[in-house]
């Protein structure tokens, strides 16, 4: 019940690092920038010549612009490449079964608190991406994990018991 794999099925998987071409490709950017600056600072040498002038000031404001410019446009598309699109029924189904049969350890007290909690936070998340149709099955789930995180699992204790302890009323026979 650890990790993103399990949080977000069928996402992939998101590097833990920055990988070499990308800090090249930052590196890179950040240095055409610099240097298009610098090129600003011999613009005065250019003195008598002002369409020379000209040019160069706008080919150093390219080389100062365009790769910051394209460093946070790909920036952008890279986070909207990541957003992670709607779960498919099945996918849904699937994290569902799953969730059930972790709550069903749960309440028999065969679950840790801790995939308890792993748990809780997960079916929490679901609730964002799963198929919008399971989403109440969801709600009620993680409210059911809440419940047992705060009450303990149901060994021991009959319906009638377990109602009283969490303050509700048994029902009328």
């Amino acid at each position: 019940m650890n990790g993103d794999a399990d949080v977000l099925p069928g996402a992939p998987a998101r590097s833990r690092g920055a990988s070499p071409g990308r800090v090249l490709l930052v590196a890179g950017a950040l240095a055409l920038a610099l240097f298009g600056g610098l090129l600003l600072v011999f613009t005065p040498s250019l003195e008598g010549r002002p369409g020379l002038q000209t040019l160069w000031v706008l080919a150093s404001l390219v080389l100062l612009k365009l790769p910051l410019l394209l460093l946070v446009w790909w920036v952008i598309v890279r986070r909207r490449s990541r957003a992670t699109p709607p779960w498919s029924r099945e996918t849904t189904d699937a994290f569902l079964a799953r969730a059930r049969e972790g709550v069903a350890r749960a309440r028999e007290g065969r679950a840790p608190a801790v995939d308890l909690a792993d748990l809780r936070r997960e079916v929490w998340a679901a609730t964002a991406h799963a198929d919008p149709a399971a989403a109440q099955q969801l709600v009620d789930l993680a409210l059911e994990i809440d419940r047992i995180a705060r009450h303990g699992p149901l060994t021991g204790r009959g319906a009638g018991e377990h109602v009283a302890a969490v303050g509700g009323r048994s029902p009328a026979p």
